[in-house]
């Protein structure tokens, strides 16, 4: 491996455990704005499913793609779950009014080394 190879490798090692960090801060931040747990963890997998790369974002494809027998555990959570929405709203500006300055210095920085 060339050392271009080793750190676009390692950037996105990098990028990869930063999103998983940044994705389980935001699931947790709205982790109680579910009534039960099974709600919580298909709403993680719906929007992990929604960022995939996918020609057609409904339940039936989102369902296909997370293996899912069928989509109606997404229905269930879409249309009968029970959420609040305000709380989680609020849950996310604060997250994010902490956590995105503190993100957007560490990618600037991370894009100097690979540079170099």
């Amino acid at each position: 491996m060339t050392t271009y190879q080793d750190a676009v490798a390692v950037e996105a090692k990098i990028a990869e455990q930063a999103w998983s960090e940044a994705f389980g801060r935001a699931m947790r931040a709205v982790a109680g704005c579910f009534a039960r747990r099974e709600a919580r963890a298909t709403a993680a997998e719906l929007v992990a499913g929604l960022l995939l790369e996918v020609d057609t974002r409904n339940c039936w494809t989102l369902a296909q793609v997370l293996g899912h027998p069928g989509p109606h555990r997404l229905q269930h959570l879409l249309s009968r779950a029970r959420f609040e929405s305000a709380t989680a709203s609020a849950a996310e500006a604060t997250t994010l009014s902490i956590r995105l300055p503190t993100f957007l210095q560490g990618e600037c920085a991370l894009r100097s080394l690979v540079v170099r």
